[in-house]
């Protein structure tokens, strides 16, 4: 679907994967800003309550944008997560990634492992991404990983599984862990954030399970392709079945500007 605001154009798509019943993502937009959201489970918690959080955190982040416009992305981030505390029996957490755009510059905000692709005033192409999370549980996730790559039996990557969650548990919203939006507001000031300068159109925000799928040169390129990259997603994903057997939910937004579209090079 397509939606234009004053300033913004945005196309999107959401796709379930093959891990769970629901897609545990989601989407939302005020005006110029945008963000994708990923929500995490963990053994105590089920796919529901995981989907009750996200859309929780994405109302609340329009509900925060549209009562303090221009607050800090670190401000409205956790307005909103402190907002959804309040309302939500919270046993799952979430990864969000947010832009907010003006003609010639954007904000960004990258709690967690989604990320942003856009292309800088020299046309090097690059990724924004917190990669805290990557940098925990380095064992765990790499045991996890080689049982998948080799098909291994269902219940040693379960096993494997299990051992990397319980390890990551005790790292999230920690110093020297990683930050996810969950029940503490300040995890947002612990994001990766900052201002990029006469970037060039699309930028592309994303999930882990959407930016995982190729080189950022490669997204990038498809993203330009008019509104190519949602309708390649499925395409691109089942491309991935036979190495891990298994797909995330992924969700891309491409952002353009209405006056861009000639002046990209």
């Amino acid at each position: 679907m397509s939606t234009s605001f004053p300033s913004v154009e945005i196309t999107a798509h959401s796709q379930k994967g093959n891990s769970h019943a629901t897609n545990e993502d989601s989407w939302g937009s005020y005006k110029n800003l945008v963000w994708v959201i990923d929500g995490a489970s963990n053994p105590k918690t089920i796919s529901d309550e995981v989907v009750s959080f996200v859309n929780a955190l994405n109302t609340q982040l329009k509900n925060c944008a549209a009562n303090n416009p221009h607050a800090s992305l670190a401000t409205i981030l956790a307005a909103s997560i402190s907002a959804t505390a309040q309302t939500e029996n919270v046993r799952a957490s979430a990864t969000v990634a947010l832009c907010r755009f003006n003609e010639k510059d954007f904000d960004y905000l990258v709690l967690g492992d989604g990320g942003i692709v856009f292309a800088d005033a020299d046309s090097d192409i690059k990724l924004l991404q917190d990669t805290g999370l990557q940098e925990c549980a380095v064992v765990e996730r790499q045991r996890y990983r080689e049982l998948l790559k080799a098909g291994s039996a269902q219940g040693e990557i379960e096993k494997a599984h299990l051992a990397l969650v319980e390890a990551e548990s005790k790292l999230r919203n920690t110093t020297g862990g990683f930050w996810v939006a969950e029940t503490e507001p300040n995890a947002a000031c612990h994001a990766l954030q900052g201002r990029i300068k006469n970037a060039q159109y699309p930028v592309i925000l994303g999930t882990d399970g959407f930016i995982g799928l190729a080189k950022p040169s490669v997204l990038f390129s498809q993203a330009r392709q008019a509104e190519g990259l949602p309708y390649k997603l499925a395409e691109m994903t089942e491309a991935l079945l036979p190495q891990s057997g298994k797909i995330d939910d992924a969700t891309v937004i491409t952002v353009n500007l209405p006056t861009t579209y000639d002046r990209v090079k």
